[in-house]
This record gives structure tokens, sequence and C-alpha cells, in this order.
């Protein structure tokens, strides 16, 4: 299962001269990824998640924000491949879905 730590260690190969995902945008949202499942592993409940939720953070993430998260697209600047982005999006929101269902 997908740890905080994989989340924090990963890396995405640079976009330059083809669609990439806007490296701000993921790396903020990875963040968010990283302090939920964070929040799972040292004993946190999903009913705690949402009472975090605040419209300046965002606070922590469930796995249906994860599935449909969008990000900005790049082109001419550098951005993050984006079926690796997504390679990691589907395993943490696999690794949610247990959390969620054995943190309630």
């Amino acid at each position: 299962m997908t740890t905080s730590h994989d989340v924090l260690e990963s890396r995405f190969h640079p976009t330059r001269l083809r669609p990439g995902y806007s490296v701000d945008e993921v790396d903020d949202f990875l963040d968010r990824c990283r302090a939920t499942l964070d929040h799972y592993e040292t004993g946190g409940t999903a009913a705690a998640v949402s009472l975090t939720k605040t419209s300046e953070t965002g606070g922590l993430l469930t796995a249906a924000e994860v599935r449909t998260v969008t990000f900005p697209t790049t082109r001419w600047r550098e951005g993050y491949a984006m079926e690796e982005v997504d390679d990691l999006l589907d395993q943490v929101d696999s690794a949610l879905v247990r959390w969620e269902t054995v943190a309630r």
C-alpha cells in the first residue's frame, strides 16, 4: 500500500515540448495527499478528515477527491509527465479507499 513516505519521495520525468501537468499544482496536491496518508498512518480517523476541510487550505483529502482532481496542463514550460502522476494518484486512491474503510 502506498504510504506518505512514498508520496514524499515520488519523482516525475519533466516535460517540455509535450503536454504535462503544472508542477506547482501537482506539488501542492501531493502535499495534501501526503498529509492525508500521514493522518491515517498515525492513527487518525476518517471522520476527522471531513473536519479538517477549509476553503483556504483544502484540508485533508478523500479518495473521491483524488479520483476527480484535474490539473492545468503545460506545453512550452516544464511540467510533470502526466502518465506518471496519474499512476501515483491511482496508488494514492487505492490506499485512501483502504484507510477510509478501516479507519471509520
